[in-house]
């Protein structure tokens, strides 16, 4: 009866939980994970089961997950998941080998917005430092040719997707 209250409260935890916990069996395929693969992933608990852990993951992040996993860390990894619907979904991974060897615990956590937020304040870094040095050069330049070029290609590298012409000066 203790065992299965144990059992019950358990299963409680481990539902409720909003990161994957994948544990592996003595190689690197899945025996157990949580159920918040379905809402992290879109993958059903038992469509994992049995797979290798590397296929939660992109291909090009899949041998970063393997090198983890065999060494186990608590230094986090961000690795890009792949989602059932195709698009990827940033993990921060973290894993622990079990004691005796007989495989590995492993934490997910989806940190997606956290690295869009980064790189939203790593752009907006960039495009400050620009303006900065735009105006600099502005107060100490001629306003010829060369520098309007010069101001052209810097607008490129700041604006995604930019190409030459895409911007018009007026005089």
């Amino acid at each position: 009866d203790r065992l299965a209250r144990q059992e019950a409260t358990l299963r409680q935890v481990t539902d409720t939980l909003q990161d994957i916990v994948v544990m592996t069996d003595g190689g690197d395929r899945v025996g157990f994970v949580t159920p918040s693969v379905r809402s992290v992933l879109g993958l059903e608990p038992d469509a994992v089961r049995g797979r290798p852990v590397s296929e939660l993951f992109l291909p090009g992040d899949r041998a970063a997950v393997r090198e983890l996993l065999r060494r186990g860390s608590d230094e986090p990894l961000e690795a890009r998941g792949a989602h059932a619907r195709g698009h990827d979904v940033w993990l921060e991974v973290t894993s622990r080998r079990l004691t005796g060897g007989e495989g590995s615990v492993l934490s997910c956590r989806d940190v997606t917005q956290r690295i869009r937020d980064r790189r939203a304040l790593q752009r907006e870094v960039a495009y400050r430092r620009t303006l900065v040095e735009l105006t600099s050069d502005m107060l100490s330049a001629e306003l010829d040719e060369r520098f309007y070029q010069q101001l052209m290609e810097r607008a490129i590298e700041l604006v995604p997707d930019a190409e030459g012409g895409s911007m018009v000066l007026w005089d």
